[in-house]
């Protein structure tokens, strides 16, 4: 609208500069070097106004000429970059298909339309799912030169590193990755759980500790999982004569997690070597109180070695009163009685269970009530028999891979997971278990669910 109202005002302009001078038409003389030239005023303005018009088009002509090959360079490379994007987009679009060979062609014309560093991202997956991770570890080595795509590149070499089972290699990547961005979940995940399979068990407490004061771990979580860590560290202590170091962290841990079980025996246990064992007694019914575990019926006896069989059963009946109607309970009183010849007791208490699941240790309590109260050989034999192909006692099982371990740590001595280990039969183990040796974060390139620091179930034992 400006434009045409502007191009009206020249035209009215023009026209009404035309009439004056055809009204007043004045001559005009001009002489030099010899000539002269008589003309009128308007013919004169109109010569003017020719000449600085071509001039105004020679000098645009001569700026277009100067200036046209870096603009053409400048619009080609624009419509290069454009065409980049649009197939770095295919390419991503490619992988998240499953089309290797497609995302690999794509990558490279890429490459070469546009240096966008996310191309070596787009070819690292491609080739990880070509399963050439030679091509795919170079790729995310040349990531690293550039700051905007380190951290992922440091993430590609981190699950290339896990697959190998490089784990000293996995570790680094996972600690400069770290250094990088700490607030990233995946990052407080990968590191803790290497720091865990390394043993370096102080140093994945700090990463937790970071972890929770970011918000990255949920808050309901984090005691259990420091309890953890601070039981695995009260372990090796102990296991290297640091008795006092051990006692205070598995006091901490137990605080922390008053239903972990291996927290409450083990400081139990060191509370008995340290001749506190009132203590122990306490920090034990407690425990007994929230879930009776064998180990707490061992180390209650533990309290007095020497005291009398019919002693050892009176306390065996005060501490069942704080569980009385568990399975334990039951048996923890039985083989007391089986041991002091208090055979009405242990009947009382094993009839109690003939109705659920005889276990193993069901039967050889029910071998030794044979052989003690009636000396019926015979019996005892049955008993013996039935043992064999009872189901198997509790023991601890891995929630992640079905291994069966000896005593508890916190990781898997079998697949390396954290926090796995369960109290239950082996038969529940076996139905339970979801089969896998692999950490749960360094299987591929997802994020891990949820952003959690572990992914362990609160209300393992």
């Amino acid at each position: 609208m400006f434009r045409f109202l502007w191009y009206l005002f020249l035209v009215v302009g023009l026209a009404a500069g035309a009439v004056y001078f055809a009204e007043r038409p004045g001559r005009v003389t001009i002489e030099w070097l010899g000539v002269s030239v008589i003309t009128n005023v308007g013919i004169l303005f109109i010569t003017i106004a020719g000449i600085i018009a071509t001039g105004s088009v020679a000098y645009r002509f001569w700026h277009a000429m100067r200036r046209g090959p870096r603009q053409w360079k400048r619009e080609r490379a624009a419509k290069r970059q454009e065409e980049g994007y649009r197939t770095l987009t295919q390419g991503l679009v490619a992988v998240a298909a499953g089309d290797p060979k497609s995302a690999q062609e794509l990558g490279k014309k890429a490459g070469k339309l546009t240096n966008d560093p996310v191309c070596l991202l787009l070819q690292a997956q491609a080739s990880q799912l070509e399963g050439d991770h030679d091509a795919a570890h170079d790729y995310f080595t040349k990531m690293l030169d550039n700051p905007e795509t380190e951290f992922l590149g440091r993430r590609g070499l981190l699950v290339e590193a896990t697959r190998d089972g490089n784990w000293q290699l996995a570790l680094d990547h996972a600690r400069r990755a770290y250094a990088l961005r700490p607030e990233t979940p995946w990052v407080n995940t990968a590191l803790f759980e290497l720091e865990a399979r390394a043993g370096n068990w102080a140093s994945a407490q700090k990463t937790m500790e970071n972890a929770v004061k970011r918000k990255i771990v949920k808050p309901r979580n984090a005691p259990r999982q420091k309890a953890v860590v601070l039981t695995e560290r009260a372990v090796l202590a102990r296991d290297a004569g640091h008795a006092e170091e051990a006692l205070s962290l598995a006091r901490e841990a137990h605080g922390l997690a008053p239903d972990l079980v291996p927290a409450t025996a083990l400081a139990a246990d060191l509370l008995i070597a340290a001749g506190r064992g009132r203590s122990a007694a306490s920090i034990l019914m407690d425990g007994w109180k929230r879930q009776p575990h064998p180990d707490f019926a061992r180390l209650f006896a533990a309290i007095a070695p020497d005291e009398t069989p019919v002693r050892r059963v009176q306390r065996f009946q005060f501490l069942i009163k704080r569980n009385p109607d568990h399975e334990e309970s039951d048996l923890a009183v039985a083989e007391a009685a089986v041991a002091a010849k208090f055979w009405d007791t242990a009947r009382t208490h094993l009839d109690r269970l003939s109705a659920g699941t005889q276990s193993q240790r069901y039967c050889r309590l029910m071998t030794r009530l044979a052989e003690g109260e009636k000396e019926d050989a015979e019996a005892a034999q049955q008993w013996m028999r039935r043992a064999q192909g009872a189901p198997a006692d509790s023991a601890w099982s891995c929630d992640n891979c079905g291994n069966i371990a000896v005593r508890w740590r916190a990781r898997c001595g079998a697949c390396g997971a954290f926090d796995t280990l369960a109290w239950r039969t082996a038969d529940a183990a076996r139905s339970t278990s979801a089969v896998s040796n692999r950490l749960p974060v360094l299987t591929g390139t997802e994020d891990p669910p949820g952003g959690d620091l572990v992914d362990a179930g609160a209300a393992r034992q």
